[in-house]
């Protein structure tokens, strides 16, 4: 198994906890940092190849709807959250 491939494995292994986070609106902070940080593997490994990879550009549109999923789950969870405080200050 040559690098890229070894490195695309890891990268795909990391997407897929990070789709689990998601999906269980849970530690959608994390989430997100594991998904800039798996962004940026991957356009390093598109440059690095050199070639315009069907799979690479796949895996980068994945990786970004995931990640605007969880920043706007993430949003919500926040948004929720101060509207509890408040409520709870007003009573």
């Amino acid at each position: 198994m040559s690098e890229l491939d070894e490195r695309l494995r890891e990268v795909e292994e990391q997407l897929s906890y990070c789709e689990k986070l998601v999906l269980a609106e849970t530690r959608l902070q994390l989430a997100t940092l594991l998904l800039e940080e798996l962004l940026e593997k991957v356009q390093q490994m598109q440059e690095s190849a050199g070639e315009n990879s069907t799979h690479l550009r796949a895996l980068s549109e994945k990786i970004k709807l995931l990640y605007h999923r969880a920043k706007a789950l993430l949003s919500l969870q926040e948004g929720t959250s101060n509207k509890s405080m408040y409520r709870t200050s007003e009573d």
